[in-house]
């Protein structure tokens, strides 16, 4: 699966993540991250981010370049840390790989360069915002949870 990583102080870079959304998936992620736990940000429809649950808490840096894609989007917060941005499968709402174009709008919007038709209002709908939270338990199974739902228009 294609995705984007976006570190807090080098060029974003497509990436390759294990498909399925399984444990090699989240393992191939977190090893990106460098976190023993991902959170997963919904951007838009088609987008979402993955970064570290404790990145505030540990004191990781604001990612200027991930934390713009979430602005033009209508979010109010910053991302910190490094940041794997993948696609989103609008009929299960599972990871997806990202294509060439969602990759390219992607960085557009990154480098501060003007949007194209995929990231105008019109074609933003509303803005939607889930956290799921991906833990590890003491008994090394997963633990998954929405922690918190936005939305607006």
């Amino acid at each position: 699966m294609k995705a984007l990583l976006v570190p807090v102080d080098g060029p974003p870079k497509v990436v390759d993540l294990a498909d399925g959304g399984g444990i090699r998936f989240m393992r191939s992620l977190r090893a990106l991250i460098g976190t023993p736990c991902a959170e997963r940000i919904w951007i838009t429809d088609r987008w979402e981010a993955w970064l570290d649950e404790d990145g505030a808490a540990t004191g990781k840096p604001v990612n200027q370049a991930a934390t713009r894609v979430v602005h033009a989007f209508g979010a109010q917060f910053s991302l910190r840390g490094t940041v794997v941005i993948t696609g989103l499968d609008k009929d299960t709402t599972a990871s997806a790989t990202l294509t060439p174009s969602q990759v390219d709008a992607l960085l557009r919007r990154i480098s501060g360069a003007p949007a194209d038709d995929e990231l105008t209002p019109s074609r933003r709908g509303t803005f939607a915002l889930a956290f799921l939270a991906v833990t590890r338990g003491p008994g090394r199974s997963r633990e998954r949870k929405i922690v918190a739902i936005a939305s607006t228009r």
